[in-house]
């Protein structure tokens, strides 16, 4: 099979000098929508991915600044990481009751159930959107990016590989000193295996 792939930038709607943002900005742009036959529990909410341990984004703010080159001019605002509660969710919660889904009476403790969907009526997560007026919109450049001679492209693209915002294999510093196919296969050979591993 033979594929194109194109990529556009994502201009960022804040820049933030200082991190992490106030907690109010937060609730402009993220919001969680429980769906299903009950709101979730205080015990639910602890099983989030969106937890804040304060030392944990501490930890990342300080690494960053000390090793990434987009941030050594990072502020870093105890004050306003004190604004997050510790092991809480920084965003709104909202719940949307569904009945499509059978009675909590007639299922297991694991079990959903089937969702049997609606021909009529409102859409739960649109009408949420279009009543509360909070969409994130995330729009890109006109221009693609290039992929030849890009040494920023594949950093921004997989951050979690390229930790420090440094070398891309299409990096220009490396012109001459080492072949792309080359600098591919040391970066297979890295001793915890991340590019091994990622999809």
């Amino acid at each position: 099979m033979v594929a194109n792939s194109i990529s556009f930038k994502h201009p960022s709607q804040k820049i933030y000098a200082t991190l992490p943002p106030p907690i109010s900005d937060l609730d402009d742009i993220i919001t969680c929508i429980f769906t299903g036959p009950n709101p979730p529990t205080q015990e639910d909410l602890k099983w989030m991915l969106l937890l804040v341990h304060r030392q944990k984004v501490l930890g990342a703010l300080e690494w960053l600044k000390l090793n990434h080159i987009d941030y050594t001019d990072l502020e870093i605002s105890h004050k306003l990481l004190e604004e997050y509660t510790e092991g809480v969710p920084p965003l709104v919660i909202d719940y949307c009751r569904d009945s499509g889904y059978q009675p909590a009476e007639a299922r297991s403790v694991n079990d959903m159930g089937n969702e049997d969907g609606t021909e009529t009526g409102p859409f739960h997560c649109l009408a949420t959107f279009a009543n509360r007026r909070k969409i994130l919109v995330v729009g890109r450049s006109a221009d693609p990016e290039s992929l030849w001679h890009n040494g920023c492209l594949y950093p921004q693209i997989f951050p979690w590989l390229f930790h420090y915002d440094l070398g891309a294999h299409s990096d220009v510093t490396h012109k001459g000193k080492m072949s792309a196919a080359s600098h591919i296969r040391w970066l297979l050979m890295y001793y915890d295996k991340c590019f091994q591993l990622d999809e």
